[in-house]
């Protein structure tokens, strides 16, 4: 009896390593840092539509939207802010 329970519990580590070298995984060989980090990495978050934004401000404060398919075709294809330097912002 003592022969058979020995046996069954070499196959068992048999078993569990030969698990882990199909998982490659060794609970003997420590990861470090980095490894762990890389492995636990949360999905990236949904990123929100890019709105193309055109927006005029006067030096009064006024503000003035301009639609993007306009501002395109009067500039040749390019924007407003590429042809005059200005920044567009984004959302």
């Amino acid at each position: 009896m003592r022969a058979q329970v020995k046996k069954l519990k070499d196959d068992l580590v048999v078993a569990r390593r030969m698990q882990w070298l199909r998982e490659g995984t060794d609970p003997g060989q420590q990861q470090k840092g980095g490894q762990l980090l890389v492995q636990r990495a949360a999905p990236a978050p949904a990123r929100p539509p890019h709105y193309d934004l055109s927006v005029e401000v006067s030096s009064d404060g006024a503000i003035r939207v301009v639609p993007v398919a306009t501002q395109r075709a009067r500039n040749g294809g390019q924007s407003a802010a590429a042809m005059t330097g200005a920044v567009e912002i984004s959302i």
